[in-house]
């Protein structure tokens, strides 16, 4: 059996991250049957058991253990402090190991699905908390190669980095791995930029198109639990708390506010607010308070389960949306959708946009956004989709079957690379 360790994912309440962990045991699981998968967590101490058995049912053999040095604390002071002594800690180990990593001496490769994100605003912000996240994965690609096990960065968007600190690290951490596989073209030509080509490096598609959701009867029972009729128009809004500058709260709220009106107005429209991420939450309160037709808009509780909001997102006729990994369970339904992109421009444009065809419903809030000019575009958008959303309905499930082929191949290369390797004594 080979034994595959996943290092860092974000919080898996974090409805994307959990949807992409999924997305890797069921690659795994399929492609590479005989396996157990270790996913080392940051956030080890909040998972639940019904999280961890949900998970088991996409690889049976698997389990979840703390990550040795990266670990939330609750506070950015205090995550920070724990993480620089336990790096330090485990780096030293490591390098006096010589041969046996004390952490990673039982498996065959380590996946990295940390998405190294990218500097996060388009409108060139400098955050320095994004950019202390980049150092700690980045940090934490090098601790791990200490290892001398290969490594894997899978199904990532990385870069472009402003800061040259964390430019240069990633030059010099990232040449240590043996396989970067990407959602997105433009990653790939970021890094031959600055200078990466040790790695092997393939474009593949984001791991969370492989979720999926038992269909009809998973969007019937959706439907009834919010008490929504057939008949209904339904249209899913899912902010992100994360704004450009150009578009401050107070005005994001009022955009979602105004189109909701218009919706009910038009189309006698239910809304329903979903927030993705546990960011989000008290942005779909606030838009909720200002919306003019309350009794039309309903709020999907954070505490439903990833499957179950993509369920729910499978019901909408039409899905305006600020969160990547949300679009991501849109248009994988074929749910006729609108991008709203204010951070990590490449990513939304690479994947959505590029990949899944989606280019000219991805709108951004950019140096040129002005207000009445993007609300008039997005009621536009909004009324084509609702109109005549039919043949993008069928041409995204059609794009879903080629992207999901993509997602696999994260699986397939990991095989690949692991059958390249001595396999375990005794196997």
């Amino acid at each position: 059996m080979y034994k595959i360790a996943i290092l860092d994912t974000n919080a898996l309440k974090n409805k994307g991250s959990y949807g992409r962990l999924v997305g890797a045991l069921r690659a795994f699981h399929e492609t590479i049957p005989q396996s157990k998968v270790t996913v080392f967590h940051r956030y080890y101490d909040t998972a639940t058991p019904e999280i961890i058995d949900e998970l088991k049912k996409y690889h049976p053999d698997f389990e979840l253990r703390r990550h040795p040095w990266y670990v939330e604390k609750g506070s950015m002071a205090s995550t920070t402090l724990s993480f620089i002594f336990k790096f330090l800690v485990c780096a030293v180990k490591q390098i006096a190991s010589r041969k046996n990593s004390p952490y990673f001496s039982d498996f065959d490769v380590l996946v990295d699905l940390n998405l190294i994100e990218p500097d996060s605003f388009n409108d060139n912000k400098i955050d320095p908390v994004n950019i202390v996240g980049q150092l700690f994965a980045l940090g934490s690609i090098w601790n791990a190669t200490l290892s001398r096990k290969k490594y894997v960065v899978c199904s990532a968007t990385i870069g472009p980095y402003n800061n040259s600190i964390v430019r240069s690290l990633a030059t010099h951490a990232l040449n240590k791995v043996s396989q970067i596989t990407l959602r997105e073209a433009f990653s790939r030509d970021y890094l031959r930029s600055i200078n990466i080509d040790q790695p092997d490096i393939r474009v593949t598609a984001d791991l969370a198109f492989l979720m999926d959701v038992n269909g009809v009867s998973d969007r019937v029972k959706a439907s009834d639990q919010i008490n929504i009729a057939e008949e209904n128009v339904v249209v899913g809004i899912c902010p992100a708390a994360m704004m450009n500058s150009r578009l401050g709260e107070d005005d994001y709220i009022r955009l979602m506010s105004d189109l909701s009106t218009f919706l009910t107005e038009q189309y006698n429209a239910t809304i329903l607010l979903i927030a993705n991420t546990f960011q989000d939450t008290a942005l779909v309160e606030k838009i909720y308070e200002r919306i003019n037709n309350p009794h039309r808009t309903r709020i999907i509780p954070f505490s439903a389960s990833a499957t179950d909001v993509k369920s729910v997102i499978g019901i909408c006729n039409l899905f305006v949306c600020s969160r990547f990994h949300a679009l991501v369970g849109s248009t994988s339904q074929g749910i006729p959708s609108i991008g709203l992109v204010s951070y990590s421009y490449n990513k939304f444009h690479g994947i959505i946009g590029q990949m899944m065809g989606l280019e000219e419903y991805l709108l951004d809030i950019d140096q040129d956004f002005d207000y009445d000019i993007f609300l008039e575009n997005l009621k536009k958008k909004s009324q084509s989709l609702l109109n005549d959303g039919e043949s993008l309905h069928l041409k995204l499930l059609q794009k879903t079957e080629s992207v999901k082929k993509e997602a696999l191949q994260n699986g397939q290369l990991v095989s690949d690379l692991i059958s390249r390797t001595k396999p375990h004594e005794g196997e």
